[in-house]
C-alpha cells in the first residue's frame, strides 16, 4: 500500500497488530483549533494549518511523569474512539489580585446554543498567588 499525505496536518501511516496477531494499517492525523474572538465578541474556532501541529509521539506531562498534569496525550493510542480536549490556559484573577483559591471553567456551546462542553476546576496553589518560596 502507498500512502501519500495530501492535506496540510501532521499525518504518520504504520501497521499494528491486533491481539489475534492480525496486522492492520493504522493512519493517524493530527489537527488543532485555535479559538478566537470576533469583533462582536463571539469565539470562532479557528483552523490551524500552518504551520502544522506535530503528532505526539509518547504523552508529554507538565511535570513529573504520571505525577502532573498531561500537557499532551499520545496520538498513537491503540484505539481512540472519541476526540480528545486537552486544554492548557492560564486562570486570571478579577483586577490582578492575588487570591487564594478559585474556580475557572470553559464553558463551549454550539451555534444553535447547546452546551458542548462544560468543565470548572478549583485553582490552588502558591504559585498562584505570587507567593514563592
Amino acid at each position: 500500500m502507498e500512502f501519500r499525505n495530501l492535506t496540510p496536518f501532521s499525518v504518520m501511516e504504520y501497521a499494528m497488530d491486533d491481539k489475534h496477531n492480525e496486522r492492520h494499517h493504522v493512519i493517524a492525523m493530527k489537527t488543532g483549533f485555535r479559538l478566537v474572538q470576533d469583533v462582536e465578541g463571539h469565539w470562532q474556532a479557528q483552523l490551524m494549518e500552518n504551520p502544522p501541529l506535530p503528532l505526539c509521539l509518547e504523552d508529554e506531562f507538565i511535570g513529573e511523569m504520571n505525577m502532573s498534569p498531561v500537557l499532551r496525550e499520545s496520538d498513537l493510542a491503540p484505539l481512540k474512539t472519541a476526540c480528545d480536549i486537552i486544554i492548557n490556559g492560564t486562570a486570571y484573577t478579577p483586577g490582578g489580585v492575588a487570591v487564594p483559591e478559585m474556580m475557572a471553567g470553559v464553558l463551549m456551546r454550539s451555534p444553535l446554543g447547546d452546551v458542548i462542553l462544560d468543565k470548572k476546576i478549583r485553582v490552588t496553589d502558591l504559585a498562584f498567588t505570587g507567593v514563592r518560596h
